[in-house]
């Protein structure tokens, strides 16, 4: 693959863009955006327009009890810690689990959202070894972990070096050797 902008990193396109007219220079300084990219604002908003998501549900521990309220599952992902309330808490609490048809979301300590395996599918591989070591990255912006991976059953199952956290089903998966991608997968489960 070829890229037009060849080895330049993004801090030397913005830099070499505020040097050009008041156009491009105001396009640098804006803040980069960690949302989806159509979306001015947050991507709730888009989805309100479509489906009222402000449906007040239950908070659940890790053994299904009932320990708090939050505004619509809709509101979390993986990992947040904020937004819902946890009655009698002295530690945050960050959701582990969306569950839609109940609209109910699970809690955990951070010990909880550890992930030691993760099971990926829908393979997309640039090599043919099932079995190989290389690094993984499992979250937008997140470092590549170390890990050995086993191709079964069109299913790779990764054995992370070290945990990871906040790892969630529908996220991809991309494998690398160093700098080059060798393969990806989607999340289908986390152990």
């Amino acid at each position: 693959m070829m890229f037009p902008l060849s080895t330049y990193k993004k801090e030397d396109i913005v830099k070499f863009g505020a040097e050009l007219d008041v156009a491009y220079k105001r396009i640098t300084e804006k803040n980069e955006s960690q949302e989806i990219c159509f979306v001015e604002t947050v991507y709730t908003d888009v989805v309100k327009r479509h489906a009222n998501i402000d449906v007040p549900g239950k908070v659940l521990d890790e053994k299904g009890n009932i320990v708090g309220e939050h505004k619509g599952y809709a509101h979390y992902t993986i990992g947040k810690r904020r937004g819902f309330t946890v009655h009698g808490a002295h530690d945050p609490h960050f959701v582990t689990k969306l569950n839609p048809k109940d609209n109910t979301i699970v809690v955990g300590k951070k010990e909880a959202l550890e992930v030691n395996e993760v099971i990926a599918k829908d393979l997309n591989m640039f090599i043919d070894d099932i079995e190989f070591s290389c690094t993984v990255k499992l979250r937008y912006r997140s470092t590549s972990t170390p890990c050995n991976v086993k191709i079964e059953n069109s299913k790779a199952i990764i054995s992370l070096n070290e945990p990871a956290f906040g790892v969630a089903s529908g996220q991809l998966a991309v494998f690398y050797d160093g700098q080059k991608v060798i393969g990806s997968g989607w999340i289908d489960e986390t152990k």
